[in-house]
């Protein structure tokens, strides 16, 4: 397929049509099934200039974002691409947001990201007087928040790409050829989709993946020391350690609560001490010019003979919400303030409305669509080359030394193999960076192809482990992802966007998997404690044929 360079003399000018989806409605957690229907009427599409667009907004207390290791790309968890009559998938990417988050980490500069952050959702930076996603700040240092939240929510427009192989392709396609497309994505889970602007700062302890509670750990003292139990409502102050919520960048001094949250206390961070306090009411400085403390203020509905209040806990205890309440929202908690019953009723979320996909299309030289319909009615076809990826998954056990993870590969035009273990806690927890990939104590690892060992020598992912980097691993990684068609652009943190990666072919040439023998050998130490979800993204080409009306994929 011809290419339309925008700097070409002969240059085709791409006009603009919209599409929009099966159903106009607002899509999110729970209406996640997101359809087109591209036309056959189209006739030829430019991909590289064709996006969906939508407006987004994120609901809920503690200030969601989507993860910005792939900003709105972490909302599609898998895509599909069909022709137009459903007879032939084109191509299918499982698990995209995992696959987009290991491209944007290597392929970004300074201009890149800040272009990804203009239209495709990336909010990386905490401070809420520079959110994406949020605008505006309530300082309880200032004056008493008595909002939902410390920001209030708005809706951008998001102008996303999608990193197909048909649908991110500089090559006009020819839908007319295709019986038009159908693309279906199915939208994530938001537990593995968003993350708090604060990370997990505040959760209830023992709710934290890692079990190490230092994070939410913040100190308190109850005031009064004893609040006394009324007929309906008990009100009462908490007041937390400065250091705790005092990080200078972080969005309203990294203060985890929002107002709706009901909190805890425990004295040691575990559910055997835990008592209920209230929901917060509004949150306030304690008055000290110099070094203002924060106040919480907390609201309760106690029935006489009810359960007690909390009194006497010493400085120390941990002060925490837990995630489960923001995710499904909480109970009913009586007549206390109606306002506050509804926040902390609101349950996380994301709506994408006003959903369109804008596509440009062309109308290439007649002699050119004379000769490709000649082509596509003749016995030998027409043949359309994509390059793509297939995802391949398993689990390994949180297991020391060895460990073997099969890679049923049938492609036979395959460029290279990227490898992503995923920690299968973090896959359903909003509180953990879902879409990393964890070293987890690996040593070394090796690719085995019939049974051959590639490379010959292990590959060390030692100093990585360590927070370091293996020299030999990362010239493997850039030249698997170069071998993919990516630009590397950024090689630094290696071990926070940890990948191991090999490129099977020489560049610009193809190599054989179809055997399926291939496998991932990686050596864990002693120190390793995580079951993995591996994901295996094959990049490889892809063979449209179009014989006499019938479309067949190889």
């Amino acid at each position: 397929m011809f290419k339309n360079n925008p700097t070409a003399s002969n240059y085709i000018p791409v006009m603009s049509q919209e599409v929009f989806p099966e159903a106009q409605v607002a899509y999110n957690n729970t209406q996640n099934q997101l359809r087109f229907t591209f036309e056959q009427y189209l006739g030829f599409i430019s991909p590289v200039e064709s996006k969906m667009m939508y407006d987004l907004v994120m609901s809920g207390r503690g200030m969601p974002i989507p993860n910005p290791r792939a900003g709105v790309h972490s909302l599609i968890r898998d895509l599909r691409i069909q022709s137009g009559d459903a007879t032939a998938q084109l191509e299918e990417v499982l698990d995209y947001n995992v696959l987009v988050a290991q491209q944007w980490g290597y392929t970004e500069n300074a201009s890149i990201g800040d272009k990804r952050t203009m239209w495709e959702g990336k909010d990386s930076n905490p401070s809420t007087g520079t959110s994406l996603f949020y605008s505006g700040t309530n300082d309880w240092k200032a004056a008493p928040v008595t909002t939902e939240t410390r920001m209030k929510p708005v809706s951008i427009q998001v102008q996303q790409p999608l990193y197909s192989g048909i649908l991110n392709s500089d090559k006009v396609f020819p839908v007319v050829a295709t019986k038009g497309l159908r693309l279906h994505m199915n939208l994530e889970n938001i537990d593995r989709s968003l993350t708090y602007t604060t990370g997990s700062l505040g959760v209830c302890p023992y709710q934290v993946p890692d079990g190490t509670p230092v994070r939410p750990v913040l100190t308190a003292v109850i005031s009064p020391a004893t609040p006394v139990k009324a007929a309906v409502d008990s009100t009462f102050a908490i007041t937390l350690d400065t250091a705790y919520v005092n990080i200078v960048g972080g969005p309203n001094n990294n203060l985890p609560f929002s107002v709706g949250d009901f909190l805890f206390i425990s004295s040691d961070g575990t559910a055997g001490t835990e008592i209920e306090l209230g929901l917060l009411q509004s949150v306030t400085s304690d008055g000290d010019a110099l070094a203002p403390k924060c106040v919480l203020n907390i609201t309760r509905d106690v029935v006489l003979g009810g359960p007690g209040l909390p009194g006497g806990e010493a400085v120390g205890s941990f002060v925490y919400f837990k995630n489960s309440d923001r995710m499904n929202g909480y109970r009913t908690v009586g007549d206390v303030l109606p306002e506050l019953t509804t926040l902390a009723a609101e349950r996380v979320n994301f709506s994408m409305t006003n959903v369109k996909y804008v596509v440009g299309t062309v109308s290439p030289p007649e002699m050119y669509v004379s000769a490709m319909m000649s082509q596509m009615n003749s016995s030998r076809g027409l043949s359309m080359d994509i390059s793509t990826y297939s995802t391949y998954r398993n689990t390994l056990t949180a297991i020391q030394g060895l460990t073997n993870s099969l890679i049923p590969a049938t492609q036979t035009r395959a460029y290279s193999v990227l490898s992503v273990p995923l920690d299968n806690l973090a896959q359903i927890s909003m509180i953990s960076d879902s879409l990393a990939g964890v070293t987890d104590s690996a040593q070394s690892y090796q690719y085995v192809l019939k049974n051959k060992l590639i490379p010959d020598r292990p590959v060390s992912l030692s100093k990585t482990s360590n927070g370091q980097c293996d020299q030999l691993a990362i010239l493997e990684l850039e030249k698997a992802l170069v071998n993919c068609n990516l630009s590397v652009r950024n090689l630094q943190r290696i071990p926070e966007r940890f990948l191991i990666a090999r490129s099977f072919s020489k560049y610009g040439q193809v190599a054989d998997l179809a055997d399926g023998t291939l496998t991932l050998r990686v050596d864990y130490s002693a120190d390793a404690d995580i079951q993995k979800m591996m994901n295996h993204y094959v990049c490889h080409l892809s063979r449209i044929n179009i014989t006499q009306g019938n479309v067949l994929v190889s």
